[in-house]
């Protein structure tokens, strides 16, 4: 992988990739450009994972939220499978309607990676 001499380098081998701070991805065991789809990455169900705990530590549960969304109860039982994407902004008014800074979300999102890393190094 080429990236710039002063580029901060993080590896999650548990995740099989690299990242710099240009946000380049590869695969470590074959230095291929990773093609796998968001909802396929082991982040994604830590992602997923602390939605529907968000969800629930709100005292939510998914037809309530889908209310205040107005979205279809069987939306936020795709999401929190792993079977529908969410980008920033449906993150943010999922956050919203919980009670969640989005930041502190990010921050526990980040922590659960960490963690999960960690377990297999």
């Amino acid at each position: 992988m080429v990236t710039p001499k002063n580029a901060p380098i993080q590896t999650y081998p548990f995740f099989g990739y690299v990242k710099s701070r240009f946000m380049v991805c590869v695969d470590i065991n074959g230095g291929k450009p990773m093609t796998k789809k968001s909802v396929y990455r082991p982040e994604y169900k830590i992602l997923t994972k602390l939605v529907r705990k968000m969800r629930e530590e709100a005292k939510l549960d998914q037809a309530d939220l889908a209310v205040l969304l107005v979205r279809p109860q069987s939306y936020f039982s795709d999401v929190e499978r792993g079977q529908r994407r969410l980008d920033l902004l449906q993150l943010r008014d999922i956050c919203m309607h919980c009670g969640v800074d989005l930041v502190e979300f990010v921050r526990r999102f980040e922590e659960a990676v960490a963690e999960a890393n960690s377990k297999l190094s």
